[in-house]
């Protein structure tokens, strides 16, 4: 029962690491600039600016920005 427990975790962590980090590469080649100035955002900066700006590039983005407020409230 512990191993599902612990390999639940370690996948959802390792796929939240590559939607951090897909979505910071994304905004970094999107808008040509360099990846430093996204990898400094953490914690709120990361939920209420990074994230809202890629998602303000993509399609539908009202439809998911409402959704990814949803989501952390």
């Amino acid at each position: 029962q512990m191993c599902i427990v612990v390999s639940c975790d370690y996948f959802t962590d390792v796929f939240a690491g590559l939607a951090v980090f897909a979505t910071i590469g994304y905004l970094s080649t999107e808008l040509k600039e360099s990846v430093s100035k996204y990898a400094d955002a953490s914690g709120p900066g990361l939920a209420f600016i990074t994230y809202p700006e890629a998602i303000a590039h993509m399609p539908a983005s009202s439809l998911f920005s409402i959704l990814f407020f949803l989501m952390l409230f």
